[in-house]
């Protein structure tokens, strides 16, 4: 025969054991949200030259730590993504994830390359990206940012960026379809434009303008002094038959009839 009180205790051994697990769930679900918020970024596929603080990456990486560096040689592309999120690192390209003292969003250091980032929107949020030239703030949108030894580009696709010279604090909003520079032959200033023109396009195309112009001027002087010169010809020329000076002319005609 059982014994009750035994039995009792499985089953406040069981319940406890129930509590636990349940409370295990809970805490994973909780850490779960604290990474996808605070950036705890996963490398979905890598190809090529990729190397993560040294060493060759690959999708059997867990996670993308504090401090990590990222960077992809001349036939390198790696992808990292978290809920929401993705940044594509292209060829040539050199990142890292450094580290949050009051456990915000953690964002994101490129010092060269190219990177392409899609963001969730989220009000809430605060994601930067810094470069050695500019830093742009977001809240979500898809935008490019290119860093070189001369300069740092951000390109929107979607979206808006709050884009800051590094050295004068000066601040500007990058819409889709614009571009913003800073560093090169703008100094330290914010540089906003189109984001398919290049240097020069918007003036090329008025001097070509003007250029078009000067042709059809230039066509149109011919084409007179082309017609004076005929209209001149006309007037010059002798009409050989009917001039009376002429050794033909009516004159000649006259004499001899009064010499026969």
């Amino acid at each position: 025969m059982s014994n009750p009180i035994r039995i009792l205790a499985l089953a406040r051994r069981g319940g406890e054991i129930a509590l636990i697990a349940v409370a295990m769930v809970a805490l994973s679900s909780v850490f779960e949200a604290k990474a996808a918020e605070g950036g705890s970024w996963m490398v979905a596929s890598a190809e090529g030259a990729v190397t993560i603080d040294g060493q060759a990456a690959g999708t059997s990486v867990s996670a993308i730590g504090p401090g990590a560096v990222i960077e992809t040689g001349a036939d390198g592309n790696v992808v990292l993504t978290r809920p929401g999120d993705s940044i594509t690192v292209f060829a040539n390209s050199k990142m890292s994830v450094p580290a949050t003292d009051n456990g915000g969003e953690a964002g994101i250091l490129q010092t060269l390359g190219k990177l392409l980032f899609r963001m969730e929107s989220r009000e809430s949020r605060d994601f930067k990206i810094d470069t050695p030239y500019l830093a742009a703030a977001i809240k979500g949108t898809t935008f490019t940012v290119e860093v070189d030894n001369d300069d740092a580009v951000v390109e929107v696709e979607e979206g808006s960026v709050l884009v800051t010279a590094k050295r004068s604090g000066q601040s500007a909003y990058v819409g889709a379809g614009e571009r913003a520079s800073v560093g090169g032959g703008g100094g330290d200033s914010v540089k906003v434009s189109d984001g398919g023109d290049d240097d020069g396009d918007g003036d090329g195309d008025g001097e070509d303008g003007e250029e078009g112009e000067s042709d059809e001027s230039d066509e149109s002087d011919e084409s007179d002094e082309s017609d004076e010169s005929d209209e001149s010809d006309e007037r010059d020329e002798p009409d050989g038959h009917d001039s009376p000076d002429s050794p033909d002319g009516g004159e000649s005609d006259e004499s001899d009839e009064k010499d026969d």
